[in-house]
């Protein structure tokens, strides 16, 4: 089956639509050839290239990729700073971002986790309008991690 721009679908031999694209100084490009008989058309096989890659590009240009930030302090920082690190995690969440907050901690301030965690769920109290938990507190090491993921609306 052929097919000509603007035109309806018509029948006809490999050797006729060959000889119909050579006339028209064009390409026979096979659409698909899992149809029976195999659809084709007659184009400018270049021109149809070049559209398709700008079409790749726009796509590509349109998406959204997600990135992870880190959000570090450690267990004695104080309370400004926190909210400092706060503003900056709903910036992060706003633009679609994860966040993911690390708490760390030195020597003999491990010997106060539950401190630490307790300062970790203020800060995710403080931030629960904008951001839910998606992986909760865990230690890894010598700090505390927890990952947040903007809210859907």
């Amino acid at each position: 089956m052929l097919v000509l721009e603007g035109q309806a679908p018509m029948h006809m031999s490999l050797e006729q639509a060959l000889n119909k694209a050579e006339e028209m100084e064009m390409d026979l490009v096979e659409m698909n050839p899992n149809t029976t008989p195999p659809l084709c058309k007659i184009l400018d096989y270049g021109k149809f290239l070049y559209k398709k890659s700008k079409q790749e590009q726009d796509a590509k240009k349109r998406q959204k990729v997600v990135e992870v930030k880190t959000i570090r302090f450690g267990f004695n920082t104080s309370d400004h700073d926190l909210m400092i690190r706060e503003k900056q995690a709903r910036g992060f969440l706003g633009k679609g971002d994860i966040v993911r907050l690390q708490v760390m901690g030195r020597g003999r301030q491990l010997a106060y986790k539950p401190l630490a965690l307790k300062k970790v769920e203020n800060f995710i109290e403080n931030l629960k309008d904008v951001a839910t938990v998606d992986a909760p507190p865990k230690m890894a090491g010598n700090s505390i991690l927890v990952t947040l993921r903007a809210q859907n609306k």
